[in-house]
């Protein structure tokens, strides 16, 4: 996980800290390494020329309501100069989330490319349900 640390910088840049005030590369590969270890996520990456250009990370859970799995989208970063890898990536992702998951949500950052995200997603099935609120202390 490692590997993918400089990602987890990189969107936490590009995305002007929208979750989070502080981003720490040590947390960010030991937090993923136990939950992919744990069963609870996944990350997919890109490499171009063996380095990582990409990443896509979610985190798994039952939801409360059935105890069905959900595939939750916790991070997406390309390299802008890559950004054909992204929707790539994002194809691979769907296709291995719905091998186990009964339903993947994705995040849609107001600050990074809202049209066209909204567009692929609602080409690929998914439906705008719910807008997040977040109050850092």
């Amino acid at each position: 996980m490692k590997d993918f640390a400089p990602i987890g910088q990189k969107f936490f840049d590009e995305t002007e800290g929208a979750f989070t005030a502080k981003f720490d590369a040590e947390i960010f590969a030991a937090t993923w390494a136990r939950l992919i270890e744990g069963g609870w996520g996944f990350v997919l990456g890109a490499w171009i020329d063996g380095e990582p250009v990409g990443a896509i990370g979610a985190t798994v859970a039952p939801d409360p309501c059935n105890g069905e799995l959900v595939a939750q989208e916790a991070f997406w970063y390309v390299d802008p100069s890559k950004r054909g890898v992204g929707v790539r990536l994002f194809h691979e992702f769907v296709k291995l989330a719905d091998t186990f998951a009964s339903k993947i949500t994705m995040g849609h950052l107001i600050a990074s490319m809202p049209e066209k995200l909204a567009k692929l997603y609602m080409r690929e099935g998914f439906k705008a349900v719910e807008i997040h609120y977040v109050r850092e202390r």
